[in-house]
């Protein structure tokens, strides 16, 4: 009780706030792994396809024809903003969404359905077509796939309009999915698709024609030997590259006209796909080109192949006319003849029918000593030929 100070005693201790700060907003690790999910599923949500799946759901909700006219309206817009952006997956799906709920609303709603109808259609018009005309312009990383899911969507009412994308598309991949669906969708269309044919521009001409050839069938070929006949080599090179795609009776003849086309890369094509036909095919083919009065006038190559084919083909039936171009010189050779003659040696050298053996060895007796001479060399080539198996 003196005046004497107290004697210090302990300090109180003061807490650690950034202790108590970490411990009250540290999370435990089952709700860190709940956060990361919540995170990932964030980030994998597509905020388009969420908005098909909105769109889908108020137009579920509208029974007014007026409310319901102005949410298609809504879906028409937001349709062709994906178009525009090129999103063709989330644009096909609002489509799919409008056949679907058209199958689904009641009979007895026709304007409801019409109202549908009508949509549809218009997003196969020029108009919006031209938007996925852009949009492919802009991006060539769109794939050959999305555009054909794209037009799946379509009937056969925008087909005349997807022939005319033809025309306005930059890149090869683009122009080539449209081709493979109108080829796809086309056989029952085929008038339709053909008024490419008749377009001022050879571009558009060049891929319908493409796709005709590929079609094939009666109601193509008309508009093909149309394409045949363009100033623009282009065009009809695409024509005997797409008719030898097919096996059929109308293709062959379409080739065989190609064959004597002014343009040597048309005919060099033309004959290449025909040697393509194998089988009586490929002997009507070769006998009928043989038979041309205009056969000469292929190259020397071109005709030598087409001989040897034919005697490969024709076996014993083929001997005759190898015998006719071996003995039709006469006392006057000239060097063409000679290119026969020899050509017709080589081809009985090759020929495994017996026929062909015996011409040769009456021929070895011919009172021309070049004949002789080359006979006995075609049965030594035939000898080693058969006995090699080859």
């Amino acid at each position: 009780m003196g005046v004497a100070p107290l004697p210090a005693g302990p300090s109180a201790t003061l807490p650690d706030t950034t202790i108590i700060l970490n411990e009250a907003y540290t999370i435990e690790e089952s709700d860190l792994e709940k956060v990361r999910e919540i995170i990932k599923k964030d980030g994998e949500y597509d905020i388009h396809r969420g908005c098909v799946g909105l769109l889908t759901e108020v137009l579920s909700q509208e029974r007014e024809y007026s409310d319901f006219t102005e949410t298609i309206a809504v879906v028409e817009k937001i349709q062709t903003e994906f178009v525009r952006s090129g999103r063709l997956d989330v644009a096909g799906e609002i489509l799919a969404m409008l056949s679907q709920l058209r199958q689904d609303i009641p009979k007895s709603r026709t304007n409801l359905k019409e109202r549908i109808q009508n949509a549809l259609v218009m997003a196969g018009g020029w108009e919006k077509l031209s938007y996925l005309s852009d949009a492919l312009n802009a991006d060539s990383s769109i794939s050959p796939q999305s555009v054909e899911a794209y037009l799946d969507h379509f009937g056969w009412e925008a087909l005349s309009t997807i022939v005319d994308l033809l025309g306005t598309l930059e890149y090869r991949q683009h122009r080539e999915a449209i081709c493979d669906y109108l080829v796809g969708v086309g056989k029952s269309r085929v008038n339709i698709i053909a008024k490419g044919i008749y377009d001022r521009r050879w571009f558009v001409v060049r891929n319908t024609a493409s796709v005709l050839a590929r079609i094939g069938g009666e109601e193509a070929v008309p508009h093909l030997e149309k394409a045949m006949m363009h100033e623009d080599s282009r065009v009809r090179f695409q024509v005997a590259r797409g008719l030898s795609k097919y096996q059929s009776e109308k293709n062959i003849n379409l080739l065989i006209k190609l064959l004597w086309d002014p343009n040597e890369l048309v005919r060099d094509t033309a004959f290449q796909s025909l040697l393509k036909f194998s089988g009586e095919t490929g002997l009507n083919v070769i006998v009928a080109t043989v038979n041309d009065d205009r056969f000469a006038s292929l190259s020397e190559s071109q005709q030598q192949t087409l001989i040897m084919l034919l005697s490969e083909l024709g076996g014993e039936h083929a001997v005759n006319y190898l015998v006719s171009l071996i003995s039709s010189g006469g006392l006057f050779r000239s060097q063409i003849n000679e290119f026969y003659q020899r050509v017709a040696f080589s081809a009985l050298a090759h020929n495994r029918s017996e026929k062909a053996k015996k011409a040769l060895l009456r021929l070895t007796k011919s009172w021309r000593s070049k004949l002789r001479r080359m006979a006995k060399d075609a049965l030594r080539q035939r000898r080693e030929f058969m006995y090699s198996g080859e």
